[in-house]
């Protein structure tokens, strides 16, 4: 009778470990709170900047940020305009928080260039000389007739030229080759970049400088020359960046 006794407790005890050990997996397997809030921030600030998801970075790692359940989902803004801080706050239970986010810088891969496009017996020539990294430009260069001797990736064309920059030093007469060239950012580090922005109507524009490379529809660092005050804008064009 003991036996028996002891044989169906032992059964008991194992069949509640087994459900209390199930139980433990699934909530494990189950997303925590902090990571769909990260993915939620990410997801958001990715369709708010234009930015690929992938190159965000939510800064939510601070472990005395106690983040809780919110089965009907987080709300984000950007209180600020700096594009920087979201705001995230949970309805039910009632909970609020900034978190800072910033956006990896894209490596830039080197344009394929091809002659496809080339005029027949029409070559750029370099007007000047050019350093390594410099951005190229229409004023650079001049359109010469082609001899015999051209090689097959000479560049013709000046369109977007000033989207391209020299991967080495380039000498005044030599004719321009894709293998000379590649692509450029939109700004570069250390630029005069024009700031436009506009409030109650009125249009702004300053002069500010680049923190950072930067392609189009990229929001990255500038600091303004006069007073030192750093903020963040969007690259809009060459040299060009909104708030």
């Amino acid at each position: 009778m003991k036996l028996a006794i002891n044989q169906k407790l032992a059964f008991f005890c194992l069949m509640l470990a087994v459900t209390l050990c199930s139980l433990g997996v699934a909530r494990a397997d189950d997303p925590a709170p902090r990571d769909m809030l990260i993915e939620s921030i990410a997801s958001y600030a990715s369709q708010t900047l234009g930015v690929a998801q992938e190159r965000l970075v939510v800064l939510a790692t601070d472990k005395r940020l106690k983040v809780p359940q919110c089965p009907d989902g987080f709300e984000h803004s950007f209180p600020f305009g700096d594009q920087a801080t979201v705001k995230t706050r949970c309805a039910d239970p009632e909970w609020q928080a900034f978190i800072r986010i910033k956006i990896e810088q894209e490596v830039v891969k080197p344009r394929p260039f091809t002659s496809d496009n080339k005029s027949p017996g029409v070559v750029l020539v370099l007007r000047e000389r050019v350093h390594r990294g410099q951005r190229l430009s229409e004023a650079l260069v001049e359109v010469r007739k082609a001899d015999d001797k051209v090689a097959p990736d000479a560049l013709s064309s000046k369109q977007d030229l000033d989207l391209l920059e020299a991967t080495r030093l380039l000498r005044l007469g030599e004719v321009l080759r894709a293998s000379m060239v590649k692509s450029a950012p939109a700004i570069k580090k250390g630029e005069a970049v024009t700031l436009s922005f506009s409030q109650g109507g009125l249009s702004i524009a300053v002069e500010v400088e680049a923190l950072a490379n930067g392609q189009v529809g990229e929001v990255i660092r500038f600091r303004n020359r006069e007073s030192g005050q750093e903020l963040q804008a969007k690259v809009t064009g060459i040299g060009q960046a909104s708030l």
